[in-house]
């Protein structure tokens, strides 16, 4: 929770300047079906702004949850019941570039993953284990 603070706090005092793309296009909106498949296809688009960010999620089983930046600049997109492994692309931004995934275990438990790549080069990566265990990731 406290990490959704850090960004709603930091996304706040952003720059008035509008970003490229605009935001949310060709993102998932906080009304995505409730479901959510690892066999998706990736957005579109990712390779509009200043490259390309991955997130992914894996373990076993599904997730109660997985939170996510839908842009560098703190827009948010989450997604319940997730089936593990989870994959989501988006287009890298230059401007701000704060990106962020947050995941839930289910009650099966066992160890979750995530890990956040941009152009290729990993810049966030974490592990949790057990029950509704939570894991965390972060990078610019």
């Amino acid at each position: 929770m406290a990490l959704l603070l850090v960004i709603i706090a930091v996304s706040g005092g952003g720059s008035s300047q509008p970003t490229t793309p605009a935001a949310g296009q060709g993102q998932p909106s906080s009304a995505a079906p409730a479901a959510s498949d690892a066999s998706e296809a990736p957005s579109s688009d990712a390779s509009s702004g200043g490259g390309t960010v991955v997130y992914e999620v894996t373990g076993s089983g599904r997730a109660t949850n997985v939170t996510y930046s839908s842009n560098g600049s703190g827009g948010q997109s989450q997604r319940t019941n997730v089936r593990l492994p989870f994959r989501q692309e988006i287009p890298a931004e230059d401007f701000f570039g704060f990106y962020s995934v947050v995941a839930q275990n289910g009650q099966g438990g066992g160890t979750i993953t995530c890990k956040i790549t941009k152009d290729g080069e990993v810049i966030g990566e974490g592990e949790s284990e057990g029950a509704f265990a939570v894991v965390t990731c972060n990078g610019s």
